[in-house]
């Protein structure tokens, strides 16, 4: 008698063996359901953890709003009747605003499994290069944040200028949806960077939206790029 995977039924068997096998698959069947099914679930509280926590699920990177609630901490503000100035806080403040180039093709040409792969991927090589003392977040789509502390905005470009070549470093592989071939490719990104003097006279919005629109002078000049705006307040 040949070899075969386990419950196969041979040719000629009686009829009570037939029924035995087919019990045994339903059996492996079921008990594969159950496994499945505590893996989902499972899953799915992992999922609800990362959100309760404000994680964001693709590049476990805080979400906008977990990353604003902290951030803003960091911030000065006008002082009300009363209200003392908050101590240790960072005489400085840069922001860098990144945003994958082209990221829509890697989608449309590789699928988006792996543009989620890609995305996490580059969170990982900025989250990698920067200091402790600094802080990332993902903003929205392919836009990632970070705010640096005690940083002037030179020193604001440099560190943006290295992200951008650990990102340009980083290789990937992937399936051609069109032509089914294997690919490799490269990523991008582009960078604005804005920087502020941490005395209240400039609010994170406005922080945030200065390196917004640098990043977008960024793209329009290339891409695969870093743009300073000017600090605020000037020194």
């Amino acid at each position: 008698m040949s070899e075969g995977p386990p419950n196969s039924v041979e040719q000629g068997e009686t009829p009570e063996a037939l029924r035995a096998a087919n019990e045994a698959l339903h059996k492996e069947i079921e008990v594969l359901k159950a496994e499945l099914s505590a893996a989902l679930a499972a899953a799915q509280e992992v999922e609800q953890k990362l959100v309760e926590a404000g994680i964001d699920k693709v590049t476990n990177l805080p979400t906008r709003e977990r990353f604003e609630s902290i951030v803003t901490a960091l911030v000065a503000h006008p002082l009300g009747p009363g209200e003392r100035p908050r101590k240790n806080l960072p005489k400085r403040l840069a922001l860098l605003f990144a945003d994958v180039d082209k990221f829509k093709l890697v989608n449309d040409t590789y699928g988006h499994s792996k543009g989620d792969e890609v995305l996490r991927a580059i969170a990982d090589e900025l989250a990698d290069g920067i200091r402790p003392a600094d802080y990332i977040g993902r903003w929205g789509g392919e836009e990632i944040v970070i705010v640096l502390t005690d940083a002037t905005g030179a020193e604001a470009v440099g560190r943006a200028t290295h992200l951008l070549q650990r990102v340009a470093g980083r290789h990937f592989r992937g399936v051609d949806q069109e032509t089914g071939e294997q690919r490799d490719f490269t990523v991008t990104v582009s960078i604005g960077t804005a920087s502020m003097l941490n005395n209240s006279e400039t609010s994170f919005e406005e922080l945030v939206s200065m390196a917004d629109k640098a990043m977008y002078i960024a793209k329009d000049t290339g891409r695969n790029r870093v743009v300073g705006a000017p600090v605020v307040p000037p020194l």
